[in-house]
């Protein structure tokens, strides 16, 4: 593809990558959801570029003069695109944004989903959980995507919804008060019975295992409630 003043402007699902040297500032066009994962080497470079050019102004469709390209990053043109994508910065377009956005969303509706329910225990829709987003009035923000969920969640509890219950069974009885002595709100753990068994939130998973662990006691995760109804 060759970009001009025209048709830069037409193209959407683009991210601009620029790298600021000694000798300019250098620019590529990469594919957003392939940038991803080239960063994290899932992706090769001829799947995340548009092109192979090197711009110094992409929105006005100004290559790079070779001898600056050279200047700054030797004379392998492959090396210098690897090192505009790995160490460059995203300037995106509009429609990219907006994408971004949209899957941000989704993923906070789907985590909604599968970790709360409704105060009977029922799991929410698609929609009861766009709703709960719109509530909260949540937008997508530059946040990792865990932390993002991890606010959702906490305001979702105030709204009256419950974590979802998972269920273990310990070896052997422990003292549980290192951690439900300072429970979050909507957390819980407790114990069922003398069996061994304990009900936990989902948000404690980690520190319950990491606890049993280090009291020797072996913990055996259990079917979910709501997954052996629908296998009965």
């Amino acid at each position: 593809m060759i970009f001009t003043p025209e048709n830069i402007k037409k193209l959407q699902d683009i991210v601009v990558v620029v790298y600021k040297g000694k000798h300019g500032n250098y620019e590529v066009a990469a594919h957003p959801k392939k940038l991803y994962e080239y960063r994290r080497q899932t992706a090769s470079l001829d799947e995340v570029l548009w092109t192979e050019s090197i711009f110094s102004d992409i929105s006005k469709g100004k290559l790079a003069g070779k001898k600056s390209v050279q200047d700054e990053f030797g004379r392998d043109h492959g090396k210098a695109l690897e090192e505009i994508l790995k160490l460059g910065t995203e300037r995106k377009d509009s429609a990219t944004r907006e994408y971004e956005q949209e899957n941000s969303k989704k993923a906070m509706a789907e985590g909604i989903i599968h970790r709360m329910r409704k105060e009977g225990g029922e799991v929410l829709t698609h929609a009861e959980a766009e709703g709960v987003l719109r509530k909260i009035n949540y937008t997508p923000s530059g946040k990792p995507m865990k932390i993002q969920l991890s606010d959702v969640l906490k305001k979702t509890v105030l709204l009256g919804y419950v974590r979802r219950k998972i269920r273990a069974r310990v070896a052997k009885r422990l003292d549980w008060s290192a951690i439900t002595s300072a429970l979050p709100i909507g957390s819980f753990l407790r114990e069922i019975d003398a069996t061994g068994i304990i009900e936990m939130s989902d948000d404690l998973y980690g520190a319950v295992h990491r606890h049993a662990e280090s009291h020797n006691a072996e913990i055996e995760d259990l079917p979910d409630i709501e997954d052996a109804e629908v296998e009965i």
